[in-house]
């Protein structure tokens, strides 16, 4: 059964603190699986509202795996954060 407090807070997100609009283009990222009954229904909320979602996801596993394993100097080459 879906929780009515997640359809809830997907539209006031999307209707509401961000006001999104037909055309508007927006990124969703999901940290890891918990989250994903809220990116479904932000999702649902945006196609509704004319908005365009992308959705990108972590997976915390695997990312977890990555960085245990990977060497000192290997830090090196990665792509530094900007903004």
């Amino acid at each position: 059964m879906k929780d009515p407090r997640i359809t809830e807070l997907a539209c006031s997100l999307v209707h509401y603190a961000t006001e999104l609009k037909k055309g508007d283009k927006v990124l969703i990222h999901m940290n890891g699986s918990h989250a994903e009954p809220l990116v479904d229904a932000l999702v649902k909320e945006c196609v509704k509202a004319g908005a365009l979602p992308f959705v990108s996801q972590t997976n915390e596993r695997l990312l977890r795996s990555l960085l245990m394993d990977i060497q000192a100097d290997s830090w090196i080459s990665w792509p530094k954060p900007t903004g």
